[in-house]
């Protein structure tokens, strides 16, 4: 059975962190509620089974890539 909430993140904070400084420094910064959508996306990664730091770190970025509308056309 899956947790209903993820009380021991297993490098949530980190994660962000790494994702949110990195995209930072690519990019402009997103705003407040992007980086509270981007805890939650992987916190849900986290849940569903992802426990490697490095993956988490790249799929926030991309994510934050893709939120914020980076991503090129042909990817």
């Amino acid at each position: 059975m899956k947790p209903r909430f993820c009380t021991s993140p297993v490098g949530v904070t980190d994660a962000v962190e790494t994702a949110w400084r990195t995209y930072a420094m690519l990019y402009d910064r997103p705003d407040g509620p992007t980086k509270l959508a981007l805890e939650a996306y992987v916190r849900g990664l986290i849940i569903k089974g992802e426990r490697n730091q490095d993956q988490l770190t790249v799929k926030a970025l991309l994510y934050l890539k893709k939120r914020e509308g980076k991503v090129s056309p042909g990817r």
